[in-house]
């Protein structure tokens, strides 16, 4: 999409969510102020008496709307509100949307989570699904924003917690928060005192923060609307603040004066900002912020370094500081002149408030699941630093063992940063963590590395079977609870609850309801628990209390898998290189083809209808799907493969034209489509030629090998040459999601009878649970962490499983005979296991 575009939307979303802020408000200004005193007289003004009350409205730290403050504080989406944009086509439809909100009553945006609805409906309805998801933006319902704090809240005990949202979006978990707070508490009739003091509790207890301004924009609306009752003639500022939750300010030393230090970035270079941090603590701190932001639009470095400075007591006025200083009041108004300014100010004062923040009772939320390698390349480099410092990669150095997921880093930097030793951090993040490589770093979860000092997975809720509760995506997630209480994954493991949605009920019903307790009814609640079987590997296998008698099988198997599993082939683009025989044309060294039909298929290969190809480079496919425990399903899966037995490279385009000139032909007419693919496949194919493929080695040859699906569900077959319609017996070659085992660690190839030992090993129920339980379904690990030693043909126990799942091999489709092989092959196993 295009950027402004999508700006123009986030802007149009900016003035609506504004405009509901005044609709509740009782008294907008006095009359002394303006023209406008309540919000029906927004409906009678003239376009520039509308474009001025924006424009105040915009200016949030001196227009304290509602007795709010900060409620509104000119973001990047008050742009409009300048004379030089502003028109009368503008100002109708503002006056539009006023007409519409002037028609509802107060009480539609002040009932309970009704505004957080509003708010929550109003953003998917603007924004498309695409730019939600790619920001990693899925909405919690309120009832398991409930459930999680409720849970977190009996965890800490005690009655005067603290707690923190550090990516709130529209402030679910904020509201959530604050309802817990008040309680019991009948807030309407209570004494104006009590309206006092349990309106400073709240503000003293829920904090949010959000990296994006209008979640910022959205969590303090709906933080407004909650205290709404309680607020009196008092000015207060809403705790909720623009930053970076996975970067926050660091506390400095400077001189001896403990500073607080962040750099913010912009497209006309960096500001780096370091302030004092008996100066950012004063309780007046945006107030006085607010000052210099006026004098910033003087465009006089000497009144803002000054007005900085006298804010600052003598004795820490350091040299160092004095001249941090001075950068940044010459970095403000060279903004300013260039009109690249009027946000900055308060960025930086958001971004410092941030880093003040400290002694959580609990931090809880549901942070963004954006992984490492969608994450904006500059932003991604910012960060790589943190993460190698906190120790959250994994060490390994495979595809897919060096990416994370942002809300891994949030989690690390939050709770090193804000929470108390006994306290809690609870968050809904991907089922992976517990399981991929990726996150191996992640499970130690060191919050001092130098220290050691590390959290512990206390309790892990799994929503698998929840029906799906954020609607538009299917990840499969946990709430995952840390302290700082040790826990023994090996041997005691960490508890885990499985509450599954009860079928004829329609999640979406369910997501109307505001509290755990009233859709506890339509979920089950099982049990189960969590352990780290492998010493080796911080992943956990999870099992519920039903198989817990297992548990003790999976940890006899763990141990060294003696033969190297590969990744199949990687055909981009599929509708190219995946073909279908047809029939014989007559000729020995062609046969016709047509291409294999991919239902959705985005790209359409050229030369669709039968195709007369050579066949000499054409191959049997093991695609995924096709693979059966002990065989494969019937299919017609050929491939165009250009390689030359034994070799890393592809056939050179002119050897290729002289040996198949009607394949290379038909490649040479999808070239466009060819190399549509993407530069990381492009940067790993093997060969110069543009239908080079990738994932292509010594080990995709052999006249024996095995292979396996990768996700779903582990079953495994053994792959040997077979007869081609041409009258040719060919090795079929294994694609990707389909990984092929066809040597031994030492790049030995592997014998036919090894072939039927490794394969009934895979196919063994113990083996296939414990994949089940340790991976993601979506992908099992393929460094496999089974005992699995050297085929040794003198050892009984080996002989008799290549025996038996030779045997398998021969029962396609006898689903009986081969669960009998299955018992007897285990039993062979797990006493190999145990010699």
């Amino acid at each position: 999409m295009d950027y402004k575009a999508l700006f123009v939307l986030q802007t149009t979303y900016a003035i609506i969510v504004k405009l509901i802020a005044c609709r509740v408000i009782a008294r907008l200004t006095t009359e002394a102020e303006g023209d406008v005193i309540y919000f029906s007289d927004l409906t009678q003004v003239t376009s520039e008496q509308l474009r001025q009350f924006m424009e105040n409205l915009e200016d949030g730290y001196s227009y304290a709307i509602g007795g709010i403050r900060n409620l509104l504080e000119g973001d990047f989406f008050s742009w409009y509100v300048s004379e030089e944009q502003w028109t009368q086509e503008e100002a109708d439809c503002i006056r539009r949307v006023i007409h519409v909100l002037d028609g509802y009553s107060y009480s539609a945006f002040t009932r309970g989570y009704a505004a957080i609805d509003i708010f929550k409906d109003l953003y998917m309805e603007i924004m498309p699904n695409e730019v939600r998801h790619s920001l990693g933006e899925y909405f919690t319902p309120s009832w398991l924003a409930d459930y999680v704090i409720g849970n977190s809240v009996e965890m800490v005990g005690g009655s005067r917690w603290r707690a923190i949202d550090p990516c709130c979006g529209s402030g679910i978990f904020v509201s959530a928060l604050i309802k817990h707070v008040i309680g019991n508490r009948d807030i309407i009739s209570a004494s104006k005192e009590e309206k006092k003091r349990l309106l400073g509790e709240i503000l003293e207890r829920v904090k949010g923060v959000d990296i994006n301004p209008l979640s910022v924009l959205t969590a303090r609306v709906s933080y407004m609307l909650a205290i709404s009752p309680l607020l009196g003639e008092e000015t207060v500022e809403i705790p909720v603040y623009l930053g970076d939750s996975a970067n926050i300010p660091a506390r400095v030393q400077v001189e001896g004066v403990d500073c607080y230090s962040c750099l913010v970035s912009t497209k006309r270079g960096r500001i780096d900002v370091i302030l004092p941090a008996g100066f950012v603590e004063r309780g007046d701190f945006l107030e006085k912020m607010n000052v210099i932001q006026l004098l910033v639009k003087t465009e006089n470095a000497d009144n803002v370094y000054e007005k900085f400075v006298a804010n600052i007591p003598e004795e820490e006025r350091k040299e160092g500081i004095l001249e941090s200083i001075r950068r940044l009041s010459l970095r403000l108004t060279e903004l300013h002149k260039n009109r690249w300014d009027g946000i900055w100010m308060r960025i930086v004062a958001n971004y410092m408030l941030v880093a003040r923040i400290r002694d959580m009772d609990i931090i809880v939320g549901n942070p963004p699941w954006v992984k490492w390698e969608f994450l904006p390349q500059k932003y991604a480099e910012k960060i790589k630093s943190l993460c190698v410092s906190r120790h959250l990669f994994s060490g390994q150095t495979y595809m897919g063992a060096i990416s994370l997921n942002i809300c891994a880093l949030i989690s690390n930097v939050t709770a090193s940063a804000w929470l108390r030793p006994d306290g809690v951090l609870a968050f809904l993040m991907p089922r992976t963590l517990m399981t991929q490589d990726s996150y191996a770093g992640f499970r130690n979860f060191y919050t001092d590395p130098e220290k050691e000092e590390r959290l512990y997975l206390q309790r892990a809720d799994d929503w698998s079977g929840a029906g799906n509760p954020f609607i538009f995506t299917t990840e499969k997630f946990l709430t995952y609870y840390y302290r700082r209480r040790y826990v023994d994954y090996r041997r005691d493991g960490v508890p885990m609850w499985f509450p599954e949605k009860k079928r004829g009920v329609d999640i979406r019903y369910v997501n109307s309801f505001n509290s755990y307790r009233e859709v506890e009814e339509y979920f089950t609640m099982g049990s189960g628990r969590a352990c780290q079987l492998d010493k080796n590997r911080t992943g956990f296998t999870m099992v519920r209390d039903e198989d817990a008698s297992r548990m003790e099988l999976y940890g006899r198997i763990i141990g060294d898998f003696q033969y190297k599993a590969r990744s199949g082939v990687e055909f981009t683009p599929a509708e190219v290189y995946f073909l279908e025989p047809v029939r014989s044309c007559g000729n020995g060294e062609r046969y016709r083809f047509r291409n294999a039909q991919f239902t959705g298929s985005v790209y359409k290969a050229a030369g669709q209808g039968e195709l007369e190809l050579e066949t000499c480079y054409v191959y049997p496919v093991v695609k995924s799907p096709c693979i059966r425990e002990f065989g494969f399903a019937e299919n017609n899966n050929y491939c165009i493969f250009p390689y030359r037995r034994g070799e890393r490279s592809c056939v050179p385009e002119a050897e290729l034209a002289a040996e198949a000139e009607y394949l290379t032909g038909y490649l040479a007419g999808n070239r466009e489509l060819i190399e549509k693919q993407s530069k990381r496949s492009r940067a790993i194919a093997r060969g110069d030629a543009f239908y080079a493929l990738s994932k292509v080695g010594t080990y995709t040859y052999g006249d024996y090998a095995v292979t396996f699906r990768d996700n779903t569900k582990l079953v495994a077959a053994v792959v040997s040459p077979v007869p081609t319609p041409w009258g040719e017996r060919k090795m079929p070659v294994c694609a990707k999601h389909a990984p092929i085992i066809s040597m031994d660690k030492q790049g030995r190839y592997i014998t036919g009878e090894e072939a039927y030992y490794l394969c009934g090993i895979l196919n063994t129920k113990v083996v296939q649970e414990y994949m089940k339980f340790s991976y993601s379904g979506r992908s099992y690990s393929i460094d496999f962490n089974i005992k699995c030693p050297l085929y040794d043909a003198n050892d009984p126990l080996h002989r008799r499983i290549a025996e038996l799942s030779k045997a398998a091999h021969g029962q396609s489709g006898d689903a009986d005979g081969i669960a009998e092989i299955k018992r007897e092959i285990e039993d062979c196993y797990l006493t190999m296991c145990d010699s």
